[in-house]
């Protein structure tokens, strides 16, 4: 199959490319090959460098990389260093002269920006998220976001620009992703700009960042591995550790919040890579205080504590993608069915879990002794999260509902219904005061947590919104979901508490701007403002001060006639109300009457409400 054409030298010569891993140069005249190139590949695409002496083209295919050869001599000149996110054929080359570029698309439909002369990556687009299943903010400053797409790869997003890296490391789907609070990264938060991740082998279903750390990154899979990953001060993404031990997927994992020294979890790469789940992880979660511990949880419903070792920023890397080996330093069989969330307590003291068994537990995390169980939940229990300022559990289910639990006595403390589908995920806001939550039909809602009542909803999501991720001074929002979308929530309050207060302060100046239009008798111009400010009232006493005047009719209509149409249509509104007062009525029919004489038919039926207004006064006018 020929593959590309690349005419030369006016259209003399043709440049052909196929999958017989061959380019041949073509005489157009003679209708003939003058010269054979072997390029042992198939390739899919080839381009002409341009001003080029000796003449040479580049070409790509099956083998992922970038290859400059010598037209005259048939040799290889350059060939792209392959490095470990540089996998899978590419399919299209485009070339952009005016900016020395290539544009490099790959089979799995993300394009790459490339110098024509070194090769090196300028710039990545993702083509395609898939369902968002996990997302979170990474890096010292939160300037990317790490993304979990129900695939192997991990994308890490520049906020600005929307440039992408994929993690590469995994073999399966990566379900879940969380890093310590201390050191997070992946999407640029602020660009958008993305960087994959490679290394899992299946799904990447869920990821955490340690709050004391957020340069480092675990994440878990389906592939039943964890790994950790480190972000270097040059924004290069590496695996330190994979994690091996479940025997199934990994669902959930969850790292510690005030070091980065322990994680739970089914399976951990990029510093670090565990083994030890025999399924699929599906939750991690990272320490809160320091990089000091991850937790992961798995379908082989068991939970996993994974210590992270002391300084890993200094931890030399060999494989980028694979990491060092990882031991579990606990585990223990949790729940009865697969575990879908985890989360660790602010003081790096507790873990919950929320598995499908319908109900939330609570481990203690220097022996992940029980300390109890939450039970009320009708179905599955889909997310837990700790309150960062109330000893309260929250804990979001398929049921439709979320509850509040005590983490003293294990008693469920308030429910919060209003969603119609299962509720996938909740986080606290505004120091424990609010709830926010993401469920199954797309839809965000924002509870206060002491009226027990939701105060908004947002829909913007067409699918189930898998992932929520919240900044740490709560002003952005990030959601992602099944309708392959991320979406960047700003929280507005502030400005529209100031917005209110504009408003007020501009309402006060106009209603002593209009105190004093009445009091010196400039009836025109209060009465048009009585109506921008839409006071019928006021309006009412203004007609009534001017019929008490002499010629009162005469200064009535002039009081109208400089009113525009719109105004003429809401001070018709306001008579057809006070005609239904005898006490007002007089003033309604002198209203009525000057705009009659005044306006012609044609001129008052275009009015908006003018049939409505008539249909008004009509029944009253005849009593």
């Amino acid at each position: 199959v020929v593959t590309d054409l690349q005419f030369l030298e006016g259209g003399v010569k043709l440049l052909s490319s196929s999958r017989d891993k061959v380019v041949i140069l073509w005489d157009i005249i003679q209708l003939s090959s003058l010269k054979t190139i072997p390029v042992y590949e198939s390739v899919e695409s080839l381009i002409i460098v341009p001003d080029s002496s000796p003449v040479k083209f580049i070409t790509a295919g099956e083998k992922g990389l970038l290859r400059t050869w010598n037209l005259d001599t048939g040799v290889c000149a350059q060939e792209q260093d392959k490095g470990p996110s540089d996998e899978g054929a590419i399919t299209r080359l485009l070339l952009r002269p005016e900016r020395n570029a290539l544009a490099v698309v790959t089979y799995d439909h993300n394009i790459t920006l490339r110098s024509l002369s070194s090769f090196d990556v300028e710039r990545q687009f993702v083509g395609h998220n898939d369902e968002i299943l996990d997302i979170r903010f990474l890096g010292r400053e939160e300037r990317f976001l790490a993304v979990a797409t129900n695939s192997p790869h991990v994308r890490i997003f520049e906020r600005e620009t929307f440039n992408c890296q994929l993690l590469k490391g995994h073999t399966d789907t990566v379900v879940a992703l969380d890093t310590f609070a201390s050191d997070p990264t992946i999407f640029e938060r602020e660009t958008f700009n993305c960087q994959l991740l490679k290394g899992h082998t299946d799904t990447v279903v869920a990821l955490d960042t340690f709050a004391s750390d957020p340069t480092l990154l675990a994440t878990v899979s389906k592939d039943n591995t964890v790994k950790l990953w480190r972000q270097q001060d040059d924004g290069f993404i590496e695996c330190l550790f994979t994690g091996k031990g479940h025997t199934q997927g990994i669902g959930a994992v969850a790292c510690s919040r005030l070091s980065a020294s322990f994680l739970v979890t089914g399976s951990i790469e990029c510093l670090f890579t565990g083994k030890g789940h025999t399924q699929g992880i599906g939750a991690v979660a990272c320490s809160r205080l320091s990089a000091s511990f991850l937790v992961t949880g798995s379908q082989d419903t068991t939970l996993k504590l994974w210590t992270v070792p002391e300084r890993p920023r200094l931890i030399a890397i060999v494989d980028a993608c694979a990491g060092a080996p990882m031991t579990s330093k606990l585990t223990v069989a949790a729940h009865e069915k697969d575990i879908n969330g985890l989360a660790v307590a602010p003081n790096d003291q507790l873990i919950a879990s929320a598995s499908q068994d319908k109900t939330a537990k609570l481990w203690n995390t220097s022996d992940f002794s029980l300390l109890g169980t939450f039970r009320g939940h009708r179905r599955g229990v889909w997310n837990a999260t700790f309150s960062p300022v109330d000893q309260v559990l929250a804990t979001s289910s398929a049921d439709t509902t979320i509850k509040l639990w005590s983490i003293s006595d294990f008693s469920c403390v308030k429910t919060f219904e209003g969603h119609e589908c299962s509720v996938l995920k909740v986080v606290f806001l505004a120091h424990g005061m609010q709830l926010l939550s993401s469920g199954a039909d797309g839809n965000l809602k924002l509870w206060n947590v002491n009226a027990n009542e939701c105060v908004q909803t947002l829909d913007e999501h067409e699918n189930k919104a898998w992932a929520l991720a919240v900044s740490s001074d709560e002003s952005l929002l990030i959601t992602g979901g099944a309708d392959s979308t991320i979406l960047v929530w700003k929280d507005c309050t502030s400005e529209e508490r100031q917005e209110a207060l504009a408003k007020q302060e501009e309402l006060i100046l106009q209603e002593q701007q209009l105190s004093n239009l009445l009091k010196e008798k400039k009836w025109t111009k209060a009465l048009q403002l009585a109506l921008r400010l839409e006071h019928p009232f006021r309006a009412l006493n203004i007609i009534k001060e001017i019929l008490l005047e002499d010629e009162s009719d005469e200064k009535l209509t002039k009081a109208l006639s400089p009113l525009r149409d719109d105004q003429i249509d809401l001070l018709l509104k306001f008579a057809s109300t006070w005609n239904t007062n005898s006490k007002h009525s007089a003033a309604a029919q002198a209203v009525l009457n000057v705009v009659l004489k005044s306006h012609s038919p044609r001129r008052l039926l275009a009015l908006p409400n003018s049939r409505a207004t008539i249909e008004a006064f009509i029944p009253y006018t005849e009593r």
